[in-house]
């Protein structure tokens, strides 16, 4: 996308109307957060976009101290500190939709760095098809909302992808008969049939004390932002326990360490006991839809393959031609041909290198969910009683019928939803994390 602003262009109004078009060019596409990064000669603007950091453009020198004045006047900052680090935000409207834009400046050697994070504080709900989930996961996850009482445990990092899988698992209960309340330390966006209530620790109204008085108030479906304390837990336990459906999300990497966090929390087993499902969640960078390339997999990534996901097994690969096939079925398809031919892989997909203007150029979309779901059955169970170390409950887990973040990886990566650089990075450190 490029491009450079004359030196001779250095007036205010033109350096302003250059930070209009930075700015709306970063909303329409998708953009999370911009660098504006002073340099020797120049002033740097880059994107971040689906986890992808790229150069927007640059501008002249000489508009490095206009630039930051300009955000610090909007975010109501001090404009004559220089010295130290500053935050704040302001709302920018585009196209009849209100934007929050928080600003952070960071005095370096060449002026001050500024950092943009763009977010819509009403963001449209997913559905959870759309998020990533499908097949048999989606399937566990829909009966597992169907129980009245008991926990759903949503883990992953960072909490705003967490919320994400929150907010779509209340939105399709919302078009239920229930009383659901939602239980948030931040933003959230607004639902239909969802009460929000934003927690003030500070005055004394934390979580704990929340979730006994909608849980008092008999609500059928309590949603909890984030666990941040061991009372918080136990309380979430005991409302589960006496009749609403608990969904939290859990600040942990899988399904499998989201319970064994509860548990932890709680130091009873009775909450493994209570959970109904644990979702693990990961969100990556996905290829952008109109461009992406598919090639014959080289020997090197041959290789990789056989290490991480052990496709020379004819019964591991026999099981992946299963699951593409049912995730081709529930849409998650870069085009209608199998990509696992004859036991082996036949292609894998990448970026393209000059990407399109659907991507920016980039090669890259937005970020795409990696998921997996676990059901605490009675081989799990007798595992978390048995004090099973973490790969031992993982592997039950998966002979249960979890599949697991890397097999999902692994099937999006076949389907073209992910590159293989994104997959072997996935795969290596999922391994590292149930070791």
């Amino acid at each position: 996308m490029g491009g450079t602003i004359s030196p001779t262009e250095t007036s205010s109004t033109q350096t302003k109307r250059g930070i209009q078009q930075i700015i709306s060019r970063a909303l329409k596409n998708n953009v999370a957060v911009i660098h504006i990064e002073p340099m020797a000669q120049v002033v740097m603007v880059r994107y971040r976009r689906g986890g992808t950091l790229y150069q927007a453009t640059t501008l002249p020198k000489t508009t490095a101290l206009l630039l930051a004045k300009h955000f610090k006047h909007l975010a109501q900052l001090d404009i004559n500190q220089t010295q130290a680090p500053q935050t704040g935000q302001y709302l920018q409207h585009l196209s009849r939709k209100t934007y929050v834009i928080q600003v952070s400046t960071l005095p370096v050697i060449d002026g001050e760095k500024i950092t943009l994070k763009l977010s819509n504080p009403s963001p449209a709900v997913e559905n959870l098809l759309d998020l990533g989930l499908w097949g048999d996961s989606l399937s566990m996850v829909q009966h597992a909302l169907t129980q009245p009482t008991g926990l759903i445990i949503v883990a992953g990092q960072p909490q705003t992808e967490s919320n994400r899988v929150q907010m779509a698992l209340l939105h399709l209960l919302s078009q239920a008969s229930l009383k659901i309340a939602y239980l948030s330390d931040g933003d959230a966006p607004t639902i239909a049939g969802v009460k929000t209530v934003r927690v003030h620790p500070n005055a004394g109204w934390g979580f704990s004390r929340y979730l006994t008085m909608l849980s008092n108030q008999e609500f059928d479906v309590i949603g909890l932002s984030t666990l941040i304390d061991r009372r918080t837990a136990l309380t979430a336990d005991k409302v589960a326990a006496n009749g609403s459906l608990v969904i939290m999300a859990i600040p942990t990497s899988t399904a499998i360490r989201g319970l064994v966090y509860m548990q932890q929390a709680t130091r009873q087993l009775s909450s493994v006991v209570q959970a109904r499902a644990a979702i693990g969640q990961l969100f990556v960078r996905g290829l952008c839809d109109h461009c992406r390339e598919a090639y014959p997999p080289t020997v090197e990534e041959q290789q990789s393959l056989q290490e991480l996901l052990k496709i020379d097994n004819p019964q591991y690969i026999r099981r992946y031609g299963d699951l593409e096939k049912q995730a081709r079925s529930n849409g998650i398809e870069a085009e209608s041909d199998l990509n696992i031919i004859r036991n082996r892989v036949s292609k894998l997909w990448r970026a393209h290198p000059l990407g399109c203007k659907y991507c920016d150029n980039t090669g890259y979309g937005s970020r795409v969910g990696l998921f997996e779901v676990c059901i605490p059955d009675s081989p799990v169970m007798n595992a978390f009683s048995a004090k099973k170390s973490l790969s031992e409950l993982q592997a039950i887990a998966i002979k249960s019928g979890m599949i697991s973040l890397k097999i999902d990886s692994f099937i999006k990566a076949l389907r073209g939803v992910i590159d293989f650089a994104t997959l072997a990075r996935v795969c290596e450190q999922y391994d590292r994390l149930m070791h």
